[in-house]
């Protein structure tokens, strides 16, 4: 059997086995009973002998069905999922609105590729991205997303990119 252990939750952490043979997506989608804390849903790690042999990017599954690293657990592994990482929002005019865990060093056209691409509504000439500066002040940079430059925008932990929708006028 193989060994989870929740390392980010709050209350001690605990062991769930699952058997042998068994895919670490199948021990993820049986469980329940964490207690909210956020885990990483691009970092989760199977470990053998103390080893990570295989990394698991729930994105890769979600937003592309891609199963390619999910392998077979063997006596003794142990299913690691740590803390999540660098998170930025998406909101307005977006397909799939949330907050994303980012993975690496991460631009604007990633979050919009994340967020499921824009609505037939969105006004990507208008967009905003809001950010905690330095001197922990909210700035609000304008996005011109029709522009590879602003596309490539890099992402800060925090970071909340805000997509209007086109004004409600009408050409005759």
């Amino acid at each position: 059997s193989g060994t989870l252990f929740p390392r980010s939750s709050k209350k001690t952490a605990r062991a769930i086995n699952a058997a042998s043979g068994s895919r670490p997506l199948v021990v993820l989608a049986n469980l329940s009973g964490f207690d909210g804390s956020p885990e990483s849903l691009r970092n989760i790690q199977l470990k053998r002998n103390g080893r990570i042999v295989s990394t698991l990017d729930l994105y890769d599954l979600l937003l592309r069905g891609d199963t390619s690293a999910d392998a077979r657990l063997q006596p003794g592994d142990v299913i690691f999922i740590p803390s999540i990482g660098a998170t930025a929002g998406v909101t307005g005019e977006i397909r799939r609105p949330a907050i994303y865990e980012l993975k690496g060093e991460s631009s604007v056209a990633e979050l919009v590729y994340l967020g499921g691409g824009l609505t037939p509504e969105a006004d990507p000439e208008l967009a905003k991205l809001e950010r905690i500066d330095e001197r922990r002040e909210r700035i609000v940079m304008d996005v011109d997303l029709t522009s590879p430059a602003a596309l490539g925008t890099s992402l800060r932990s925090g970071d909340l990119l805000r997509i209007p929708g086109v004004k409600p006028t009408y050409a005759n």
